[in-house]
């Protein structure tokens, strides 16, 4: 009699969470907000991933938005082919086209707000074309050169093109310092997201306490490829190293002891590359992968996580390339799942 009677009162038990998860996750669905914090060092490619969500799950950008992001297209390569020219000056290498030196001043004497037209950017693409330029362009990662600035680069005579407009690839690509904070807000699977990102750099970190409460999860972003780069504040301070050091701060802060993280690896398409020509075990002298990209990126990981001083804390890890909507696709899908799931399981619905 008892055993019947614990078996029924068990099954309403689970009916009755059932009903209650179905109806939370009903309500949730219609109400509830997902607030997301982006937190990540310089140059990770937040801003990359944010504009994914945006393309991916908004409407995108109106041409009165578009047309503002043409001026930072302008100054993206402005700024790289003058750093590049820089470059070449401190090695001393010659142009191949002496013509490229008489270019160089021109541009040189541009100031980085300059809007492009079509006799600017046929000398700027003769400068990029020279050898000695390329040979410069190998050196970057000793210098403060973007990833997309090549991107840009490559298409510079379309950019100089009075009708042009960036397409969403120009988008992913661009770099624009994030600073202060902002919103972005989308709905994926009918669950609503907040995702606030903030100034990477040092100086705006300071800035983020207020955005700290109530959010449901951070996110943090990494650039993979970061490890034999210095950052734009310091040259002297490693990327990876700065990120592990901001990593450690946001993971073990008493205030999110208890939110969950996602760890995003971001630039997966450039380390796999890079690691190649560029040794690993500079950064970390116990590395013993080679150049193995599988050994690279699990080691990169174990980095980061063996920095979590919380053994409650989960921590989902991804590695991704934000510029690549495919793979932003599949990991939201993920990310979408583990965070209600853990947010079910917060309140005792799960």
């Amino acid at each position: 009699m008892c055993g019947c009677l614990h078996s029924t009162n068990s099954q309403e038990l689970i009916t009755s969470k059932k009903i209650d998860k179905d109806a939370y996750v009903m309500q949730n669905q219609k109400s509830s907000i997902l607030r997301l914090l982006l937190v990540g060092a310089g140059e990770s490619g937040k801003s990359t991933f944010v504009k994914q969500c945006k393309n991916l799950y908004t409407k995108g950008w109106s041409k009165k938005e578009l047309l503002k992001q043409k001026t930072f297209v302008y100054l993206n390569v402005v700024e790289t082919i003058q750093a590049l020219i820089e470059i070449k000056e401190e090695f001393g290498l010659e142009y191949s086209n002496s013509v490229n030196s008489k270019y160089a001043d021109e541009i040189n004497d541009l100031p980085q707000t300059t809007a492009l037209n079509p006799e600017i950017c046929e000398k700027i693409n003769s400068i990029w074309k020279d050898t000695s330029i390329q040979t410069a362009y190998e050196k970057r990662s000793k210098f403060q050169i973007i990833d997309s600035g090549e991107y840009f680069l490559n298409k510079v005579l379309d950019i100089g093109d009075q009708k042009y407009l960036p397409n969403i690839k120009d988008l992913l690509n661009l770099r624009v310092k994030s600073t202060g904070i902002t919103e972005t807000r989308f709905t994926y699977s009918d669950q609503k997201y907040c995702l606030i990102d903030v100034g990477g750099q040092r100086n705006e970190r300071k800035k983020w306490i207020h955005c700290f409460e109530d959010v449901t999860s951070i996110l943090f972003v990494s650039s993979m490829s970061a490890y034999d780069q210095m950052l734009v504040e310091e040259g002297t301070a490693n990327r990876m190293k700065e990120s592990m050091l901001l990593f450690s701060d946001i993971c073990n802060s008493r205030w999110f002891r208890k939110n969950p993280m996602v760890l995003f690896f971001n630039k997966m398409d450039i380390f796999e590359e890079k690691i190649k020509v560029s040794p690993l075990n500079k950064l970390f002298p116990d590395y013993q992968g080679g150049a193995d990209v599988e050994e690279g990126k699990k080691f990169i990981q174990q980095q980061f996580l063996s920095l979590n001083q919380y053994e409650e804390k989960k921590i989902f890890t991804y590695c991704i390339s934000a510029i690549d909507p495919e793979s932003i696709k599949q990991i939201f899908q993920s990310v979408n799942d583990n965070l209600l799931k853990k947010k079910l399981d917060g309140i005792g619905l799960l």
